[in-house]
């Protein structure tokens, strides 16, 4: 063969391999762009719990015939020595009816008696049909919510109360402060009555267990159709109770829980309000319970656990949460409650579930190296949800933000 025809061979030799790795090229670059991937991002991730709850904190109410003429503002924060009213006879009707309620105790009524009988009557109150019956019936109700001003008290408050009602019905015009009124705390001065005042407070959390909400929204309309008063609304604390299923969060029960026992230990006795009221004055211990996170209209909030109680349900836990923070007047005044409980929170990446590969027990996945080289990472499922699935970044080291991930590997 001559020296022309063995280069002519050789040539086009060459030119079949160059073209053989162009199309070899082709084809692996088609194949790769038939794959769908994801580009990991390192994000956090969280599962909520949709509740609606109720808000409780300390109102002290003040039940006057007649309101008097304020020198304060609805809305405004108040102290114990602020003066309240101008001078006007609306306080001596006042202190009249108070020292008369006081006269007739004979002892401290219990909250959670006076709770159950005002649903009680509440029902009574309900089933009646004449109008004229129901006028002593509603002075019954009445009286059980007066005595509520008093279920603090201990035995030596109560007879210091009494002595000083008995100076002020005399001459009332010095009663005009909030502590002459039997104020308790100082808070936010509100105008506003709405008869859920004595139902959501905090020495009622026991009673408010398995409470249908539809009973004390009647019980609560028929307590403010019968009440002209104001209030000071306690900003130091608030509570909230949430039924949430046994499984939510059941690490946080048991610190809660043992953190509980460990406390009442110092405690002369085991009431959930003696131990309430201790975490209230002992700000540091408060901040050593567990803090749980919730969306309240938009804003991620944090609350501690304070205690857990039994629900009806034996499938659902009562956690009771203790607000410091947030307690604006505007937030207070709020009776039901949206919130989204967060139930899990970790940092991670989320991806299809038909991204993982499984094989002889091994979970793993599929990522580019260099943009066209694959490259198989064994991985750890943290939390599978409908069709996604999260990994979380202390699991799964090996993979790192911006990775290619193949989708359908």
């Amino acid at each position: 063969m001559s020296s022309r025809k063995r280069q002519n061979v050789k040539k086009q030799r060459r030119m079949l391999v160059y073209l053989l790795a162009v199309v070899l090229v082709v084809l692996s670059w088609v194949r790769l762009t038939s794959k769908q991937t994801l580009v990991l991002e390192n994000q956090r991730y969280i599962t909520t719990y949709d509740t609606q709850t109720f808000l409780l904190k300390n109102e002290q109410v003040f039940y006057f015939d007649k309101n008097p003429v304020l020198v304060v503002s609805d809305g405004e924060r108040v102290s114990r020595q602020t003066e309240l009213f101008e001078n006007d006879g609306t306080l001596q009707n006042f202190y009249r009816d108070q020292r008369s309620l006081l006269e007739k105790m004979t002892e401290i009524p219990k909250r959670e008696e006076l709770f159950q009988l005002l649903v009680d009557k509440k029902e009574e109150f309900k089933d009646l049909s004449d109008e004229e019956n129901k006028d002593p019936l509603m002075e019954e109700i009445m009286d059980l919510v007066y005595q509520f001003s008093y279920a603090d008290l201990d035995e030596e408050a109560l007879e210091s109360r009494k002595e000083e009602i008995r100076d002020l019905s005399v001459d009332p015009y010095q009663g005009k402060t909030l502590i002459r009124l039997g104020g308790i705390h100082p808070g936010y001065w509100s105008n506003q009555l709405d008869g859920y005042e004595s139902l959501l407070a905090p020495g009622n959390i026991e009673a408010l267990v398995g409470m249908d909400a539809q009973d004390l929204e009647e019980t609560a309309g028929i307590i403010k159709d019968d009440t002209t008063g104001m209030k000071v609304i306690d900003d130091d604390t608030a509570y909230m109770m949430i039924t949430i299923p046994k499984e939510s969060l059941p690490e946080v029960k048991k610190q809660v829980e043992e953190k509980r026992r460990g406390l009442e230990e110092n405690l002369e006795n085991d009431d959930l309000q003696e131990y309430l009221s201790y975490l209230n004055r002992r700000v540091d211990v408060l901040n050593g319970m567990p803090q749980v996170s919730f969306f309240l209209e938009g804003k991620e909030r944090t609350a501690r656990v304070v205690a857990v109680l039994d629900s009806d349900d034996e499938a659902q836990d009562v956690f009771v949460l203790q607000l410091k923070e947030y307690l604006t007047y505007d937030f207070l005044k709020k009776r039901k409650l949206d919130i989204q409980l967060i139930t899990y929170t970790n940092n991670g990446y989320v991806l299809p579930e038909k991204s993982l590969i499984t094989k002889d027990g091994v979970t793993s996945i599929v990522v580019l190296n260099k943009g066209y080289l694959r490259k198989n990472l064994e991985v750890t499922v943290t939390k599978t949800m409908d069709d996604e699935v999260f990994l979380s970044r202390g699991d799964n080291e090996s993979i790192t933000e911006g990775m290619q991930l193949l989708i359908n590997p």
